[in-house]
């Protein structure tokens, strides 16, 4: 007695991709070390340079009628200024913000570090106890 579901699945499998018009494609890595490290070397720049890229100025030059970003009942569209203009806190709002370290967080990493320890000194003295009893 043969096995007929992977028959079936093989089956299934070759009438969908007919159907579909396609091939099954298999993926084949074709990278190599030096061009995966050339890649991440490339995207690291990227990531470098696009700080300084946002913080360049707007996306739209002075005298642009901002459509759409009026709030008041009676009042026009706002124009856009001169990069100048703005505030510098402006071109930070796009950025994501630094991680803050706050004494909190010291306080919760000491506290489970003492945690740790006490945790591995009971079972040390257990260990300790009940070798003498052995």
């Amino acid at each position: 007695m043969s096995c007929t579901c992977r028959t079936l699945a093989s089956t299934a499998r070759q009438a969908t991709a007919q159907a579909a018009g396609s091939r099954v494609a298999v993926p084949v890595r074709s990278f190599t070390s030096s061009s995966l490290r050339a890649a991440a070397a490339q995207v690291a720049t990227q990531e470098k340079a696009s700080p300084a890229a946002k913080s360049a100025g707007s996306s739209c030059p002075a005298g642009t009628v901002l459509k759409g970003l009026n709030y008041l009942k009676d009042a026009s569209d706002p124009v856009a200024m001169e990069d100048s203009e703005y505030p510098s806190w402006v071109w930070q709002l796009g950025q994501p913000d630094a991680p803050v370290k706050t004494k909190k967080v010291d306080v919760e990493t000491r506290l489970r570090a003492e945690k740790k320890e006490l945790k591995r000194q009971r079972k040390a003295a257990i260990k300790a106890r009940n070798a003498l009893k052995g």
